[in-house]
């Protein structure tokens, strides 16, 4: 559990593979989580919602509910690798398309 977690890759990361994203309920998980959608934001002290939130992504069905939806929101904030490699080429090759590039 980090502290002080300013944009939280590591969500970005569990999100990405699909694996159950459970986070403390402070920093930047805030914008990557969706609690109870695609993972769980947990109080950083309390030990009984952590364990009950291990027991529900434990459940294979909300796992593979949270796995779809993570991925989902991976695309849905521009993070896939796609959309990042979009971005870094338009900010290195601004006013040209992929075609140009290709030409060159």
């Amino acid at each position: 559990m980090a502290h002080g977690e300013p944009f939280g890759l590591t969500a970005i990361e569990a999100l990405s593979i699909g694996v159950p994203a459970l986070f403390v309920d402070e920093g930047g998980f805030r914008d990557s989580i969706v609690d109870g959608v695609c993972g769980r934001l947990l109080p950083r002290d309390d030990a009984t919602a952590w364990h009950l939130a291990i027991e529900e992504a434990g459940d294979p069905e909300v796992a593979d509910r949270w796995k779809v939806a993570g991925r989902a929101r991976i695309l849905e904030l521009e993070l896939d690798p796609q959309s990042q490699a979009d971005f870094i080429s338009e900010a290195v090759f601004p006013n040209r398309s992929p075609l140009q590039l290709e030409e060159e």
